[in-house]
Parts: C-alpha cells; structure tokens; sequence
C-alpha cells in the first residue's frame, strides 16, 4: 500500500522459524492468535516494552476461553501509557467486568442493531429428532444443488460425523475445525470461497434443525432475538419419507457415532486451547 508501515502476521500450525526471524527485523503492526503471541512472549523473541495500543479482537472468547491470566501478566510488560482496545459482538457483566480491571478510566461505545439477526437473512427452523437431522441435511443440500451452503455442529467430532455422512451420501463437503493444521483449514477456505451470507445487498437463508432435547437451547436464542424464530412445519408424510430417500445405506451410523464420541481427542501441541 506504500504507507511505509510494516505489518506481520502470526499464528499456530506452521513453523514458527520463519515468524522470529520476520519479528527481529523490526514492524509497527502485529496480528497474532494468542496462543502462538504468548509463546514467543516467553520465549523472549516477541518484545513488548514498545507496545504503544493493544488491540484484542472477539474479547468475549478471549476473556472467557482460560486466557485471562494470560493477558493480566501481558499487560504487566505493556508500558503504563498506552491505550486498549476490546472489540466484541456480545459482552456479559463477567467479561465487562474482566475487561475494566484491564484498563484505566474505560469508556464503553456500543454500536447494536434492534434486530440482532440480519435483515437480509430468512431464520427459520425445524423441529427433527437428533437421530434424522442427517437425513434432512441430506434432502436439503440436494434441493439446493446451486447453493454454497456452511454447516455448523457444536463440536469436532460431530464436524467429522457429519463429513462422513456426507460422503457416504456422494454429496462433496470440506470438514473444518480447530484440530486441523493450518494448511487443512487454508486449503478448506479457499475450496469454499464465500463470505457470510445476508452480507451487504446479498440474500441468505439460515436453517435450524432442533431436536426435542435441544428445546432449552432454542428458548435461550428466542430471549436473544427478543422474538420467537418461525417454526417449519414438516406434514407427517413428508417426515416419514425423508429419510427413505438417503443414499447412505449403511447400516451400523449408530456404532459410527459412538466410535467418534469415544474417540479422544488428539493431543494438543501447546498448552494453549481454542
């Protein structure tokens, strides 16, 4: 950009070699994920007796994700003059609470929409036993062949469950989370290629399967949007038939479930979690 500013870029899942030697050349701009930051912070390589603004992004997950005394004894070696900045979608009374011990004289500027939920987005959801989800998932993408579609699960495991559904189905999909090297979630994003949906003049649909189990969760979303999110309704006939429709003719999906669910975790690289 010519401004004369130089600017890096660090994170976990790649060597960190090539990372040093960028940093002892000298820059005015960090990026960095925090587990990788406090690494080279005790490793003596990342100094940070110059920082002049410290700038931490999604401050919620930060603060509550185990990295708060982490960032105390960071800001220990920050000098007194300085200014923090704590950006955040959501942040409860226990995080506000975290942050303002943090910094000196805080001011609070809240930019928040009445409708949390974009307007170009179309929320509705479904009510489908945990069992069948899969089967819908499966009828929904293939109505859809022209859609890029994002699927979130609420854990790893249930990420690789649903990848492996998928291709016994025939149905082309990419897995990624946070046990994947980072060249398997670079490679994963640029297969994908698209932005969040409801973005700028963009149209998008968002759909919510909730199983009977999960009803707790979907009161917990409704007080959040301050209104109830539109129910699908689903005739018996057209649920009954849903899952006759599946390519996946296995017959042992439930022993597959409680294989991923047993299985351990890999072990972790550093002492950092996600």
């Amino acid at each position: 950009m010519n401004t004369g500013v130089r600017t890096f870029c660090i994170h976990g899942g790649v060597d960190q070699s090539p990372q040093i030697e960028a940093l002892e050349k000298g820059i005015e701009i960090l990026i960095s994920t925090p587990g990788r930051m406090f690494d080279l912070i005790s490793q003596g390589y990342l100094k940070t007796n110059n920082i002049k603004i410290l700038i931490l992004d999604e401050a919620d997950h930060m603060l509550d994700l185990g990295f708060i005394n982490d960032i105390r004894q960071l800001v220990k070696k920050l000098p007194h003059k300085r200014q923090t900045l704590f950006f955040s979608a959501t942040i409860n009374d226990k995080i506000k609470e975290l942050a303002y011990s943090l910094v000196n004289k805080p001011v609070r500027i809240q930019i928040s929409p009445k409708d949390p939920v974009s307007k170009n987005i179309e929320h509705s959801m479904a009510f489908i036993d945990m069992d069948d989800k899969r089967f819908f998932l499966e009828r929904l993408i293939n109505e859809n062949p022209e859609s890029k579609i994002l699927v979130f699960v609420r854990t790893k495991i249930r990420a690789e469950r649903v990848h492996k559904v998928l291709e016994r189905c025939e149905i082309k999909s990419v897995c990624l989370h946070g046990d994947k090297e980072q060249f398997e979630r670079t490679k994963a994003i640029k297969l994908f290629r698209v932005g969040r949906t409801g973005r700028g003049t963009k149209k998008g649909q968002a759909y919510s399967f909730c199983s009977p189990e999960e009803k707790d969760i979907l009161l917990r979303i409704e007080i959040f949007l301050s209104k109830p999110i539109k129910v699908l309704s689903i005739s018996k006939t057209n649920y009954s038939t849903t899952p006759e429709l599946t390519k996946d003719t296995s017959s042992d999906w439930r022993s597959l479930i409680e294989t991923s669910e047993n299985k351990k975790p890999s072990p972790q690289k550093k002492r950092y979690k996600k």
